[in-house]
C-alpha cells in the first residue's frame, strides 16, 4: 500500500515536470539533452528517488515528453550484466508513463558504471 502510495506520488511528480516543460517548449530550439546514470544511482535504496531527483534525467525526460515522436535512447555496457540493468530501467521508465515503442537500446557502452540516455530527433525538423 505504502509502495503503490509512493509511486503513484513519484509518478505525479514526474508527469507534473513533464508537463511544466511542455508548457514552455515554444520558448524555442534548445540542444538535445543528454543523461547518464551511474550504477550507484541505480543501486540506490530508494532509486526512484534518487534517479528522479537527477536534474539531467528530468530535462531529458520533459524534453521527450514535449516532442513524443523523439526516440529516447540508451547505450548500455556490453554484456550479461549491461544488458540486464538496460531493460530494468527500460522497465522502469516504461513504469513512469514512457511507450516502449519509443525506447532504443545500443549495447557496447564505453564506461561499464554507466548508461548513457539521449534522445534521437524523428528527422521531421518539427
Amino acid at each position: 500500500m505504502l509502495s503503490t502510495m509512493i509511486r503513484l506520488m513519484l509518478t505525479a511528480g514526474l508527469l507534473t515536470a513533464m508537463m511544466t516543460f511542455r508548457a514552455q517548449a515554444d520558448a524555442g530550439p534548445t540542444a538535445m539533452p543528454t543523461c547518464n546514470i551511474s550504477q550507484s544511482q541505480w543501486e540506490s535504496p530508494d532509486r526512484s528517488r534518487t534517479l528522479l531527483a537527477d536534474p539531467a534525467l528530468r530535462r531529458l525526460l520533459q524534453a521527450w515528453a514535449s516532442h513524443p515522436s523523439n526516440r529516447l535512447s540508451i547505450e548500455y555496457p556490453g554484456g550479461e550484466q549491461g544488458d540486464i540493468w538496460a531493460h530494468r530501467l527500460v522497465a522502469w521508465l516504461v513504469a513512469f508513463g514512457v511507450s516502449r515503442h519509443e525506447i532504443s537500446l545500443f549495447p557496447g557502452g564505453s564506461d561499464m558504471n554507466t548508461l548513457s540516455l539521449s534522445l534521437q530527433s524523428d528527422g521531421s525538423g518539427a
